[in-house]
């Protein structure tokens, strides 16, 4: 992120990213897990899983899916440097064959001749003898304290919210079981994933090698990008990355509100004084929107045009959120991972790992503060015959609120 050493740098890094996403990037960042529920007789289960082609894309880089930079790797050496050694350190032995077969072909001149050509292949075999890196026990514990949501909807509208206690997804995704002799044996299949995936463990021989090792993938780049924006000041955008997406179906806007008051002559309200009609800033949410960012970032934001997902150019880039590719997406009725109570709740960790013991801070910025502005005077005549005034105005100039330094260091 550049330097780092001011806002102004991951407010610059913001900016640039934004404007790959908006002006290079082909396509959103995709990949949801699926959180199924099943019923027997034991009771209820669920499961999680995830493609990581959805993510990561094929094996011959074909269909790349998220990713924007690759090494291209020959099937033999042959055809130019085969990258065996990667997959080789984590455990999968590499087998490199070729095949030349001949066939006739009409020339341009009209006459036949013979026409030789020679394919190559690349076979894995996952062998933990030789492996040389296997998943840590921080990232299994990492995948097991994820908060993972299923959501049960009747007639396209949810119904129940639960929060079940199983694994992020990508954890089976990138370190499946792999049958062995020494039983069950978890292999990192992210440079060679397998054909298919089955909790009970698949075959040491499943695995393809990939034509193409990857280097830079979509989510990396909106990672970084919410990891600038948070640091430029705007915590509840990065959440809303990680949590949501951003697009222009989910990007929040100010709207304005008209809020009335009526003023009576008499106790009886039967004579009209005054109508007093104020436009009031208010947030306007669609029903997959971001819950995070509140009129107090919309309001700091402005016409930043690097926190702007209501453009044209993000109309057909749906990103979903980050976190949703191993947790599933998260609906307007989520109560748990949401701003307030996450990023407070690891404030009051940092708290105490520095040694510190503080209470859970109160993150909702309500009740902005603004200049009201008269914009229309107007006497009106009722059908009595009396008069009265209809007022008209604006809220203008919210009285913003900054968050702490360290509410964007527990983001």
């Amino acid at each position: 992120l550049l330097r780092g050493a001011s806002k102004g740098d991951y407010e610059q890094a913001a900016s640039y990213y934004y404007k790959y996403m908006e002006e290079d990037a082909k396509r959103g960042v995709s990949g949801v897990a699926n959180v199924n529920r099943f019923t027997s007789r034991a009771g209820e289960d669920y499961f999680a899983s995830v493609a990581i082609d959805q993510f990561a894309g094929n094996k011959s880089m074909s269909s790349a899916g998220e990713i924007v930079g690759a090494v291209p790797t020959a099937s033999n050496s042959f055809f130019g440097q085969v990258l065996t050694r990667i997959p080789q350190v984590y455990g999968f032995d590499a087998t490199s064959s070729n095949e030349t077969s001949t066939r006739k072909q009409t020339g341009s001149d009209g006459k036949q001749q013979n026409v030789t050509s020679t394919t190559g292949s690349v076979k894995l075999e996952a062998n933990y003898r030789n492996r040389q890196v296997e998943p840590s026990a921080a990232y299994t514990k990492l995948n097991e304290a994820q908060t993972v949501v299923y959501t049960e909807k009747e007639g396209g509208k949810v119904v129940e919210v639960r929060y079940p206690k199983v694994f992020d997804a990508r954890y089976d995704a990138t370190v499946p079981r792999v049958i062995t002799d020494k039983g069950r044996l978890r292999f990192i299949q992210k440079f060679n994933p397998a054909g298919y995936s089955f909790n009970a463990g698949i075959s040491p021989s499943a695995f393809s090698f990939r034509y193409g090792i990857p280097t830079y993938r979509m989510r990396q780049i909106y990672l970084r990008y919410a990891e600038a924006v948070n640091r430029a000041g705007y915590p509840r955008v990065a959440f809303d990355i990680l949590r949501t997406g951003l697009n222009n179906k989910s990007m929040p806007v100010i709207s304005k509100e008209q809020q009335s008051d009526t003023t009576y002559v008499d106790a009886a309200r039967t004579q009209i004084a005054s109508i007093t009609t104020i436009s009031v800033p208010t947030v306007h949410r669609s029903e997959e929107t971001a819950m995070s960012i509140d009129l107090n970032t919309l309001a700091r934001a402005g016409s930043t045009k690097w926190l702007d997902f209501n453009d044209e150019s993000f109309k057909n880039k749906d990103n979903v959120g980050i976190h949703a590719a191993g947790c599933g997406l998260f609906p307007t009725q989520d109560t748990v991972w949401v701003y307030n109570k996450v990023v407070a709740q690891r404030m009051v960790d940092e708290a105490a790992r520095q040694g510190k013991t503080i209470p859970l801070p109160n993150l909702s910025v309500d009740d902005l503060k603004g200049k009201g502005k008269m914009t229309d005077t107007t006497e009106v005549t009722a059908a009595d015959g009396s008069k009265y005034f209809v007022y008209k105005g604006i809220i203008t100039d919210l009285a913003t609120v900054e968050p702490s330094a360290a509410e964007i260091a527990a983001m």
